[in-house]
């Protein structure tokens, strides 16, 4: 699906990351590691890591719903949405080795 130039990609990513540095101190999440480990996890594909990013900000959302009852349960949520994310962008492969060595 990468229609676009990979300088689209990097440079969309490096705006979202800015925008989502400042939700995940609210929710109590290191943006530079969280980040971090996406990227490596997806060993660095920019339109992999756009992706991802692109849907941050609903996963953050709705954490922000969440720490008003509970900011560990904000951030437990987030882990849990990331985690699941993450295999669904890198491949079913990927998602299955996972579950089989559950």
């Amino acid at each position: 699906m990468k229609d676009l130039p990979p300088e689209f990609y990097k440079k969309h990513s490096e705006i979202m990351a800015e925008n989502y540095t400042k939700i995940a101190k609210k929710l109590g999440i290191i943006w530079e590691s969280y980040f971090e480990d996406a990227k490596v996890f997806l060993k660095n594909d920019d339109y992999k890591i756009w992706v991802f990013l692109c849907g941050v900000e609903e996963t953050f959302k709705e954490a922000m719903d969440i720490r008003l009852l509970s900011k560990n349960g904000a951030k437990k949520y987030v882990t849990k949405v990331t985690e699941k994310r993450l295999y669904s962008i890198r491949g079913k492969n990927d998602l299955e080795l996972y579950l089989n060595n559950m």
